[in-house]
């Protein structure tokens, strides 16, 4: 929900501004408030699946659940990881009781998901699953 009331507030300023500047009716000192990285719209999902016992560990986060320092943490795991350059499968060959992760990143409109199996991360994506990993182990 806050991620929306968030959009709406943007929207609907720049709709205003926009407005009144085309109107006339206010000299051009009416400045939207910038977009800021914690007003980005980003959702995150990690789902892991098979492993010895066969437990699944689903976790999903928006961007405005976290802190200011979390949002800047993720994002840099996100550009480090090259994420969205990755292909949607790194192939492997199975291993028996071995864990997969799908992670799904929502951002600004851009949507990718890369499945691979945990002796196939790429070691830039590995702190982004681990840190996904810890946060779905607490309760938020």
């Amino acid at each position: 929900m806050l991620i929306f009331a968030s959009l709406r507030r943007h929207i609907a300023l720049r709709a205003l501004t926009l407005c009144l500047l085309c109107t006339g009716a206010v000299a051009c000192t009416l400045q939207a408030k910038p977009i800021t990285m914690e007003d980005k719209i980003m959702h995150v999902t990690l789902q892991r699946t098979g492993g010895f016992a066969g437990i699944p560990l689903i976790k999903s986060i928006d961007a405005a659940s976290l802190s200011a320092s979390e949002i800047t943490a993720l994002q840099q795991m996100i550009e480090t990881a090259h994420f969205f350059e990755l292909p949607a499968l790194i192939p492997s060959k199975p291993q028996p009781d071995r864990f997969e992760y799908q992670i799904i990143i929502e951002e600004d409109g851009k949507k990718h998901s890369v499945t691979a199996a945990e002796h196939a991360l790429p070691a830039e994506l590995k702190p982004l699953v681990d840190w996904l990993i810890r946060l779905g182990r607490t309760a938020r």
